[in-house]
């Protein structure tokens, strides 16, 4: 059985936009005659490719720059000499750290951000790499090959939100092993005030704890080495909460159901930045359990769900919170 892609088939796409992640799964590995799920499931995710752009402020190596118009995409291959091992294990950790603290994930290379992304690159680089010198420019070949770097962080963790909740089917068949089991499930997780969010989704107590969103968080860390330099991950959450969310709607019918896992930033944008402004009002207290609990995971198999409720036409995630002093 082919790979379904989990991703999105929109204009963008084809077109090379930066806007999707594409996550590919074997649905024979997820779909079985059982439902039953294994913890150990071969997923492949293939975030999207660097845009194509028409290089009109190429810099090389030595920071000189090229007009020629040509199309190009970074490759570890325009990296200085000696420089691929720490790109790896030291750059990219900061670089994924930098993309976590901020309140708009998805912006890794939007036009009117390009100038100021490069510049943090390059603060990054003289930081990593000061006897390594290179020039990050806007559309350079390195600042190509890092965005690139960056739709991968992004792919990851909607890899891991996958993940998460294919283990927690694995750990509590009895309930979750059939179709039925998971659509009563993800209808609850998806419910009034969004219940999947919390730690305690039946009193909504712990914003922003729910074991799945902390399981899916935790692959920010990973990528991280576990650091938070840049302070709270107020991106990387708010980007978790949304892949999970996306990827429960996905499980909607029992099944895995490709059509209803477009992750485009057209489709998801809107919903991350609606999770991003809630979770501007979190106190240091629940940053401090979030960061501590997600560095120390292990997912839960209780339930904390509460009973499905009909909710208001409005967009709920408003009532996550209720503003301070009421």
């Amino acid at each position: 059985m082919s790979p379904v892609r989990l991703g999105s088939s929109s204009r963008d796409d084809r077109a090379g936009g930066d806007d999707s992640d594409v996550i590919e799964i074997d649905q024979a590995t997820f779909t079985t005659s059982t439902g039953r799920m294994t913890a150990s499931m071969p997923i492949k995710t293939e975030a999207a490719i660097a845009p194509a752009i028409h290089t009109t402020a190429v810099a090389a190596r030595t920071g000189n720059a090229s007009t020629s118009g040509q199309r190009t995409r970074g490759t570890n291959r325009d990296l200085p000499p000696g420089a691929q091992a720490s790109f790896k294990t030291k750059f990219l950790p900061i670089f994924s750290d930098l993309l976590g603290s901020r309140e708009k994930p998805w912006d890794t290379a939007d036009q009117a951000s390009e100038v100021t992304l490069a510049e943090e690159m390059q603060q990054i680089w003289d930081f990593v790499f000061p006897d390594n010198p290179a020039k990050i420019l806007p559309r350079s070949p390195i600042y190509n090959l890092i965005t690139q770097r960056g739709y991968e962080w992004r792919g990851a963790i909607g890899k891991a939100a996958l993940t998460a909740i294919v283990k927690f089917w694995a750990k509590d068949t009895k309930h979750y092993g059939d179709a039925p089991g998971k659509v009563t499930y993800v209808k609850q997780a998806l419910g009034f005030k969004k219940p999947f969010t919390w730690r305690d989704g039946k009193n909504f107590v712990g914003p922003f704890q729910g074991p799945l969103v902390l399981a899916t968080l935790s692959k920010h860390f990973e990528e991280t080495n576990g650091n938070a330099d840049y302070g709270n991950p107020f991106g990387a959450l708010a980007l978790s909460a949304t892949m999970v969310e996306r990827a429960l709607l996905a499980w909607s019918t029992g099944h895995l159901d490709s059509e209803l896992a477009d992750f485009s930033g057209s489709l998801w944008r809107q919903t991350t930045t609606r999770y991003s402004a809630l979770i501007n009002l979190l106190t240091e207290e629940e940053w401090s359990t979030i960061v501590s609990d997600t560095r120390a995971l292990s997912i839960s198999a209780s339930e904390d769900t509460t009973k499905p409720e009909v909710a208001d036409r409005v967009d709920d995630r408003c009532l996550l919170f209720t503003p301070r002093g009421e």
